[in-house]
C-alpha cells in the first residue's frame, strides 16, 4: 500500500481502485452525499464526486473533508522547560526515509507521517534514555504535551506490543526476568516523569481552534479524530480535565475506548452535560478510534449527535 493510499483509506474508509484513461483512480465514499461516487486521481491531482457534490484539486481534498471543517496548525516550537526531563535525541518524522521502521509503522496504521509531524508535533526518538529501570525511549514515537504554548511533558510509545512478544524476542531485546522467571516487559506507553497526567490533555492547544472537542484516551486516538481530538493519556478522566473542557469548548464528544471505559464515559458525561452539549459515542466496528478511518469516526459522531438532537455541524470543527 502506498503512502497516499494509506492516507486516503484513513480519511475516507474502504477504497476501490479503477484504471481509466487518466490512470489509476481511487473511488471512495463522498463525505457530503455519503455515496461511493468520489473519484480521486493522483496523476491528475484532482477529485470529483459524480453526484455533483464537490470537485477540485487533490491537496484541498486531503486538507478539508467536510463543509465547516477547518485545519489547525501546531503552536510554535519552544524548548523543553527545565523541569521536563528530555527523552533523548529526537528527529522530525519528515527526515526519516520511507522505509524507516517508524514510518512503516505509522503508514501501516493508516496515518500520514507528515500530518503527525506538522500538525501534532510527533517526533521519533533516535537515541533515548532508560526510565524507571524498565522503559527505554529509544526507537519510540514521542507525543509532546502542549498546554498554553508550552511543552509541559511528553508521552512515548513503543512501535510494537510487548505483550505479544515471544521468549526469543524478549531475550533479544534484553528484558530481565522476575523472581518467578517471567519476563519483565515495559508498558506500551510511558509518560515523562513529573508530569501530572490528570492535569493535561494531549493536543489541547491545537484543539482550541475548534468549537467542538472530542475526548479520547490515547494520542493516536486523538490524531485519528483530527485537530479537535484530545487525549486524557489513560482510561481515567479527572475532574480537572473535565473542568478544562467546560471552560473552553462549546460542545463535547466523548469517544473513550469501549468496554472497560464505559464507566468513565458515563462519569464524564455527567460532569459535562449540565455545562456544554455532550455526545457520547460508542464507536462501532473498531477496537478504538486509532484503528478507524477518520471519515467513519466522523460519520458515527454526527449520527450520534443527530440521534441526541445535537447538530454538531453547526459548530466550527477543526479536523
Amino acid at each position: 500500500m502506498s503512502r497516499l493510499e494509506a492516507v486516503i483509506r484513513h480519511k475516507f474508509g474502504a477504497i476501490k481502485k479503477s484504471k481509466g484513461k487518466k490512470g489509476i483512480e481511487y473511488i471512495v465514499r463522498c463525505p457530503k452525499c455519503g455515496k461511493k461516487k468520489l473519484y480521486i486521481n493522483p496523476d491528475a491531482g484532482a477529485y470529483i464526486c459524480y453526484k455533483g457534490c464537490m470537485s477540485g484539486v487533490l491537496s484541498d481534498l486531503m486538507d478539508v473533508d467536510k463543509a465547516n471543517i477547518i485545519i489547525g496548525t501546531p503552536p510554535p516550537p519552544t524548548p523543553l522547560p527545565s523541569n521536563v526531563q528530555p527523552p533523548g535525541v529526537v528527529s522530525e518524522l519528515g527526515r526519516l526515509p520511507s522505509d524507516h521502521v517508524a514510518i512503516r509503522y505509522i503508514v501501516g496504521r493508516g496515518f500520514d507521517p507528515q500530518e503527525l509531524n506538522d500538525k501534532f508535533g510527533v517526533r521519533y526518538c533516535v537515541s533515548g534514555r532508560v526510565f524507571s529501570n524498565i522503559f527505554n525511549t529509544s526507537n519510540t514515537l514521542l507525543f509532546p504535551i502542549w498546554m498554553g504554548g508550552t511543552v509541559v511533558g511528553w508521552q512515548s510509545r513503543l512501535l510494537y506490543n510487548p505483550d505479544k512478544l515471544e521468549d526469543a524476542q524478549c531475550q533479544a531485546l534484553g528484558y530481565a526476568k522476575d523472581e518467578d522467571g517471567d519476563w519483565v516487559k515495559p508498558p506500551k506507553y510511558f509518560t515523562s516523569p513529573g508530569m501530572e497526567k490528570g492535569r493535561v490533555l494531549f493536543n489541547y492547544d491545537v484543539a482550541q481552534r475548534s468549537d467542538v472537542v472530542v475526548i479520547c484516551e490515547g494520542p493516536l486516538d486523538a490524531i485519528a479524530v483530527g485537530g479537535c481530538g484530545v487525549a486524557t493519556l489513560g482510561k481515567g478522566v479527572t475532574e480537572y480535565q473535565a473542568r478544562l473542557v467546560k471552560a473552553y469548548w462549546r460542545a463535547a464528544v466523548i469517544l473513550l475506548d469501549p468496554g472497560d471505559a464505559d464507566e468513565e464515559m458515563l462519569k464524564l458525561e455527567a460532569q459535562l452535560i449540565c455545562t456544554v452539549p455532550t455526545v457520547r459515542v460508542q464507536l462501532k466496528g473498531y477496537k478504538d478510534a486509532g484503528e478507524a478511518p477518520r471519515y467513519d469516526i466522523w460519520k458515527q459522531i454526527f449520527e450520534s449527535g443527530d440521534a441526541k438532537g445535537i447538530k454538531l455541524d453547526q459548530y466550527r470543527i477543526n479536523i
